[in-house]
């Protein structure tokens, strides 16, 4: 059974499959050992407020003493002059250095890094990206990874580049998205990308074709989904697939853009391997007047999760990328809901590598909780400087103190303490053997919560279980003892 499964009606944001719903779920994954990055800070598991204890540039101390940790979204813990301009919660928490940082003067990848495709391959992480000399001069790359914080480039990169003169892809290329298909032995790896059209200012998504995923070969000579016309909402352009494939179907999300510059994300099928497209008749995902996304929504990131899709977007109250949010579509055809009118990344603080933008957001999951790689700007527009970061969505570690024994019909008071980035954010239930909820709590700011249940009817067997704001949730399974 997964979490996903053992959440009560109604609670959380949403939920990530895969994750055991028994037992105890501890920051940074297996057996907590003290302090095992020896920063002087021990892991939630231990009692600590460590967020990360394999990483020693992330503890829960406030060093410089500005109210922020470096697990609470400081870049410069050294400094009391730079903390982050908005608050940390338990959600995702930026790591302020980034993973691949753009190539040296002159190389292909000069200005950015951004745009991540990320994929496990059976043996590492493979992550597919932008880079970007100029407007006109892009090509994508390959790092891999087999922990997700180390990434080497592959000596082979640029791995593709932009098309040949007279070309419909000549001007430039972005927007990489890979999907490893093994049940198409002919190509099992594809990638989709999109190009603009110099003249028009229009885009459209194409697709190359790999046996390895290093060496690409454009499949036709033209894009495999064009842009709309007329009063399309697609009409201007249709660019940044995120593409996947459930019982042979492939679904592509997109951004798309009408005549009049609206964006929105769009949806469609394919029952040929990828290779032909149908597009739905309305956008899932439409910008939201009078917030943070209300001129743009786009770079979407999708993945299936239960019955649904779990989705990331890019959105602007301007012409920046602002901030990533994101949510859960129940169906693939419907609007999709979004958690909240709140992101879950800001653009950086002052002086961060993402401090004018972040974009182009996808999830991974990991022993500690959610990953999200990113790209980040600098500044405005294509003279930025784009470098691709991780923000953590971390886990949270729970603990329950002793219950003794107990007695039929009186209360019981269940007490322990929730370890998280902002634990006074969570909940915590207090569940029988059936599931059903018998009281709940919120923790303090340090975590203590206590659980007083009225009347205990007799069932020796309860689950106590924690869900932050940030989406993810732990559990104690507790076992009463009947007072003689």
């Amino acid at each position: 059974m997964s979490v996903c499964d053992s959440w009560p009606s109604g609670l959380g944001r949403r939920c990530v499959a895969g994750v055991a719903a028994g037992g105890l779920l501890l920051a940074g994954g297996g057996v907590a050992f003290a302090d095992a990055d020896a920063d002087g800070d021990e892991p939630y598991s231990a009692g600590g407020s460590d967020c990360d204890d394999r990483d020693p540039l992330l503890n829960g101390r406030d060093v410089d003493g500005d109210g922020f940790s470096s697990c609470e979204g400081d870049c410069a813990d050294s400094d009391g002059a730079t903390f982050p301009d908005r608050p940390a919660s338990s959600g995702f928490n930026r790591v302020c250095t980034p993973l691949i940082s753009q190539g040296a003067a002159g190389s292909w990848n000069e200005r950015q890094v951004v745009q991540p495709s990320v994929l496990w391959d059976g043996t590492r992480y493979r992550m597919y990206y932008r880079g970007h000399y100029s407007a006109s001069s892009t090509a994508f790359g390959v790092a891999t990874s087999i922990n997700g914080r180390s990434w080497a480039n592959s000596p082979l990169n640029p791995v593709f580049t932009k098309g040949a003169t007279g070309t419909w892809d000549s001007f430039g290329i972005a927007g990489p998205w890979v999907v490893h298909d093994p049940d198409d032995p002919s190509a099992p790896w594809k990638l989709y990308y999109h190009a603009k059209d110099q003249v028009a200012g229009t885009r459209a998504i194409g697709l190359a074709t790999s046996s390895n995923g290093y060496n690409w070969t454009r499949y036709g000579t033209g894009p495999v989904l064009d842009h709309g016309a007329g009063a399309d909402y697609d009409a201007k352009s249709a660019h940044a697939p995120a593409v996947f494939v459930v019982d042979g179907v492939y679904h592509m999300y997109y951004s798309a853009k009408d005549a009049t510059s609206i964006y929105t994300i769009a949806h469609a099928t394919s029952l040929d391997g990828g290779y032909t497209w149908s597009k739905d008749a309305d956008p899932v995902l439409y910008a939201n007047p009078g917030k943070w996304d209300s001129q743009r929504v786009s770079h979407v990131w999708a993945q299936p999760l239960g019955e649904g899709v779990q989705f990331l977007y890019s959105g602007a109250n301007n012409t920046d990328f602002l901030a990533i949010g994101g949510g859960m579509g129940e169906a693939t055809d419907d609007p999709w809901s979004r958690d909240s009118d709140d992101p879950y990344l800001w653009d950086g603080p002052p002086g961060a590598f993402d401090d004018a933008a972040v974009y182009g957001g996808q999830i991974e999951l990991f022993s500690s909780g959610e990953w999200m790689f990113y790209g980040g700007l600098d500044a405005p527009g294509d003279t930025a400087n784009g470098k691709i970061g991780r923000a953590v969505n971390w886990f949270p570690s729970l603990s329950v103190d002793a219950v003794g024994a107990v007695t039929y019909g009186r209360q019981v008071a269940i007490t322990g303490r929730v370890q998280d980035t902002a634990p006074e954010t969570a909940d915590v239930y207090v569940l029988d053997h059936r599931r059903r909820v018998l009281g709940w709590a919120a923790p303090d700011e340090d975590g203590w919560f206590e659980v007083v249940v009225d009347d205990w009817h007799g069932y020796k067997m309860w689950s106590v279980e924690v869900f932050d704001a940030g989406g993810l949730s732990a559990r104690r399974d507790i076992s009463l003892t009947l007072s003689p």
